[in-house]
């Protein structure tokens, strides 16, 4: 697969650069380890993330890992005077308005102090643009939003850089000026968006969820293995940044390695926060979104789907909006999405997953928690404490 050709290892601020790996005992948050049973685990997939600061300027997050891959993978694209990948950006900023490292831009000098103290508030286009200035291998060179403010914060990011801005993104595929593609816009728009890219050769990452129906999805799939052989070499990827993370990848490697046997269960319990504000609010109504448990659940079921290996034949499932955005209207409607729900899933060798998802629980010490027991042991891990723990039934748990 895709993931596993990757040699990717994701610098994130939020959840540390490196997972704990433990054989039994806790280590608290802001521990460094528990009467010696922590030890450093090094990341899975590591690739030199050539002119990134690292430590404490610490630009990149996880979505260098989906920059990196095209990058990689498309090197026959490249600008004959650069030798870079060209990158073009459809909306810059649409998905999310939530605060975003901005200490990264001021160290950069893009922001003033006065500047910072506005709230500007970019993601995750602009975050993409960021992460692929600091690649050898990637330029970017366009962006398209139809809000001009967008496009305003895309020239602003990219400082005295050239930057072509499109309100329309027909017309930056027209342009000539990109070999590549990322498309961060709302949910709702990636079919038509990707129907667009799909009939030229550009490569494309396209944000989570692919498309918000089944049916849009199936489009979507068919209309790139009907032009593939147009385009041959033409990368067609999906960002499912949480395979990245790096207490992701060692879960993924223990498994792989046999320590827990063969998966029996998976549990996956995510207990965060609501919903953070989009851009024009799209996000707070299941016909943009494609629903809670697509919008924000498909980076759990791709994990169950990674560890178990096997095909789901079986899904059952209970959910409710029972706390969040209950007073909120947004021209007199009221939002539709789930704030809690139960998901099983069972597997053609018998095997099973469970998602246990709430997102009116910022009390929790642990935002999420991955575990997958075998028939010989279990391994387990938290964030964003990075902690990875391993236990086997027949040695148990020391302490």
């Amino acid at each position: 697969s895709l993931h596993d050709a990757l040699p990717i290892s994701v610098d994130d601020e939020d959840y540390g650069r490196y997972p704990q790996r433990h054989t039994g005992q806790k280590r608290p948050v802001g521990q460094q380890q528990v009467g010696g049973a922590s030890t450093p685990l090094a990341p899975v997939h590591e690739v030199d993330l050539r002119g990134v600061a690292r430590g404490e300027e610490r630009l990149v997050d996880r979505r260098v890992a989906a920059a990196v891959l095209a990058c990689l993978l498309a090197p026959a694209h490249a600008d004959a005077q650069t030798t870079r990948l060209r990158y073009g950006v459809i909306a810059a900023s649409a998905r999310n308005i939530q605060s975003v490292p901005l200490y990264v831009m001021q160290r950069k000098g893009m922001l003033a102090k006065e500047q910072i103290e506005l709230d500007i508030k970019p993601l995750p286009g602009v975050e993409h643009m960021v992460n692929l200035q600091h690649l050898e291998g990637a330029v970017v060179t366009a962006v398209a939003d139809p809000v001009q403010a967008q496009l305003d914060l895309a020239r602003l990011v990219m400082g005295d850089a050239p930057l072509a801005t499109f309100s329309n993104h027909r017309d930056l595929l027209a342009s000539g000026l990109c070999d590549a593609v990322v498309i961060a816009s709302p949910n709702h728009t990636h079919h038509g968006v990707l129907l667009d890219v799909l009939s030229t050769p550009h490569h494309v990452l396209v944000e989570k969820p692919l498309c918000t129906t089944v049916e849009h999805c199936r489009e979507a799939v068919e209309a790139e293995r009907s032009s593939a052989a147009a385009h041959p070499g033409r990368v067609v990827w999906m960002g499912l940044e949480y395979r990245f993370m790096p207490p992701t990848t060692a879960v993924l490697a223990e498994v792989a390695a046999g320590t827990v046997g063969s998966v029996r269960m998976v549990a996956i319990r995510e207990h965060r926060f609501p919903f953070l504000r989009k851009v024009g609010d799209w996000n707070r109504f299941n016909r943009n979104t494609g629903g809670t448990l697509v919008e924000k659940c498909c980076h759990f079921f791709d994990l169950m789907n990674l560890v178990v290996g096997a095909r789901p034949i079986r899904v059952m499932a209970s959910g409710a909006q029972d706390v969040n955005h209950l007073d909120e209207r947004y021209d007199g409607e009221a939002p539709d999405i789930l704030d809690n729900a139960f998901v099983i899933v069972d597997y053609d060798d018998g095997s099973r997953a469970m998602l246990d998802l709430c997102m009116f629980a910022e009390g929790s010490e642990h935002q999420e928690e991955l575990s997958v027991v075998g028939s010989t042991g279990k391994v387990e891990a938290f964030l964003p404490s990075s902690e990875v723990r391993i236990g086997s039934r027949s040695g148990g748990r020391p302490g």
